[in-house]
């Protein structure tokens, strides 16, 4: 996934190189999930490439945006269960 955003800003790959093991990994999908959920604040900001993001493979980019919707459900129901679980 790195190789795909060789001209953007190194942002978005630095976790794989800073620490190779799972946690890198898990970084680094996590920040390329988000480049390609929201890709309009990456551009306005100028961390990501507009090149890079077009090249990006489409099949991948659907997977990697699902996962992020359902990571951010996820972790909304939780918080939602946990003001719900307060009030009690």
């Amino acid at each position: 996934m790195s190789d795909h955003f060789k001209n953007s800003s190194p942002v978005i790959t630095i976790p794989a190189l800073i620490d190779k093991g799972l946690r890198g990994k898990t970084r680094l999908v996590c920040s390329v999930s988000s480049v390609v959920t929201f890709p309009r604040f990456f551009l306005k900001h100028g961390i990501v490439n507009a090149e890079d993001l077009e090249n990006f493979p489409k099949d991948l980019r659907r997977k990697l945006v699902a996962l992020q919707w359902a990571l951010l459900t996820t972790l909304g129901g939780i918080m939602a269960l946990g003001v719900i679980a307060m009030w009690n």
